[in-house]
């Protein structure tokens, strides 16, 4: 008899629970450092902000594919045994990833100096905290990885208190701004991050002295040889999502930028959900995977799809019916009252991100990661060849209909993707074939 979604929820209550929690403090600092920074700050100032953070974003992105995903996947699946110094090597490629980046944004933000002070300066922030940041945000993954979620929601904890703590300070001392802003992540997400290091390793067991040498040149390639993939996705994604902020400044000015944000982070809390969920069961599915292959992941699709629809239909309702009073509650701004319009847009942009988003993990857990490129790769499409004449001529409306364009687009792949790949035998000489190297 197959298992009906009762029973997985009941069997897995527990990990989800804790997930969910830590993906609410987590997500929340981030949601009220938006939501303050918005009340706050100028919208001109928060359309800087909007703009440093989607750059911010766009790098990360690189981070994840490389280091994120590849560890999501590999980590329980080849390197289980050699745990400690598989998550040894990982934090040496951090490291050096984060150089390279940092520097070359650093250099980069001196070309914005005189056209937008408010923007170079938050780049700077971005250069000086990305390390940080993203230091943290791997130790997350990792967590739960090894299935030690309670301890990524210590960090999570953690990390909410020392983020909140900061930003007060930053307004009642009035040196809010958006380099202080990302320093203050920075900062809190060190000191979460180093605890969570500590209790991280400190329980992880060394590798069994039978075990084969794990040197770093090999997870290089074997990283890369997965995130080469997902490294274009990254930079096609970025042109599906985050370049919104930073397209709508260049068309419309740092205020519609900041509005449009504001605007697009009181739905953010439902596609968190999402992603708790999905961090959850990408390590889960990738073991199912090689354990009892292709069959039992279309099971868990039906099921994941079934739930993530459940819940961005409850929590968007509450939204779409209470806009305007959230919003004015919210940032007490007549201006962002106005635009609450958006919101249909980014709803409908989270739901379409919900039915797909199991169709991704589960071409994820069998290292098809070529399938997510040409998903990213058809969202950009969309973006560039509609969604761009769309904000010319329409204004933020355009950018509202070209962000559920770009979700739409890429549904369509993934499910085209999956089909594809089901309809044709997987001999294991053939690690990709959707890709066109062998």
């Amino acid at each position: 008899m197959k298992a009906r979604l009762s029973d997985i929820i009941r069997r897995w209550g527990a990990h989800i629970s804790f997930s969910l929690v830590d993906q609410a403090l987590f997500s929340g600092a981030n949601f009220l450092l938006n939501i303050l920074l918005a009340r706050w700050l100028l919208p001109e100032t928060y359309g800087a902000f909007a703009v440093a953070f989607s750059v911010f974003l766009f790098l990360a992105g690189f981070h994840s594919a490389l280091l994120i995903e590849p560890m999501s996947v590999l980590g329980p699946s080849r390197y289980a045994a050699q745990a400690r110094r598989y998550f040894g090597h990982l934090l040496w490629m951090h490291v050096g990833l984060m150089a390279g980046l940092s520097l070359v944004l650093f250099v980069a933000a001196f070309a914005f100096l005189q056209a937008s002070p408010d923007v170079a300066f938050g780049l700077w922030g971005v250069a000086l905290a990305q390390p940080l940041i993203l230091f943290f945000w791997l130790l997350r993954r990792a967590c739960y990885i090894e299935r030690k979620i309670t301890t990524a929601l210590g960090g999570s904890g953690l990390y909410n208190v020392l983020l909140l703590s900061g930003l007060f300070l930053l307004y009642v001392k009035a040196w809010l701004t958006p380099l202080n802003a990302f320093l203050i992540v920075g900062a809190a997400s060190l000191g979460a991050g180093l605890v969570v290091w500590r209790r991280f390793l400190g329980t992880m067991p060394g590798a069994a002295s039978d075990a084969p040498a794990l040197p770093l040149r090999a997870v290089l390639k074997a990283h890369w040889n997965y995130g080469r993939w997902t490294t274009g996705a990254s930079v096609a994604h970025s042109f599906s999502t985050v370049i919104f902020a930073p397209l709508v400044a260049t068309f419309l000015g740092l205020a519609q930028a900041g509005a449009f944000r504001a605007i697009q982070v009181l739905v953010t809390p439902i596609l968190q959900v999402i992603i708790a969920l999905g961090t959850l069961l990408l390590p889960w599915m990738s073991k199912r995977h090689a354990e009892e292959g292709m069959p039992v992941l279309r099971g868990i699709i039906r099921k994941a799809t079934l739930l993530n629809v459940s819940v961005v239909l409850s929590m968007a309702l509450v939204l779409l019916v209470f806009s305007k009073e959230i919003i004015t509650l919210v940032y007490a701004d007549a201006y962002y009252t106005e635009l609450r319009w958006l919101m249909v847009y980014f709803v409908g942009a989270t739901l379409l991100v919900g039915l797909s988003q199991p169709v991704a993990l589960a071409l994820r857990a069998i290292e098809k990661p070529s399938a997510i490129l040409w998903s990213k790769l058809g969202a950009m499409a969309g973006v560039v060849l509609v969604g761009l004449p769309l904000i010319w001529q329409t204004g933020l409306a355009g950018a509202g209909l070209c962000v559920v364009l770009a979700a739409l687009a890429e549904t369509v792949v993934l499910v085209f993707c999956m089909k594809k790949l089901g309809s044709r035998p997987m001999p294991a000489s053939n690690p990709d074939p959707l890709s066109t190297h062998q």
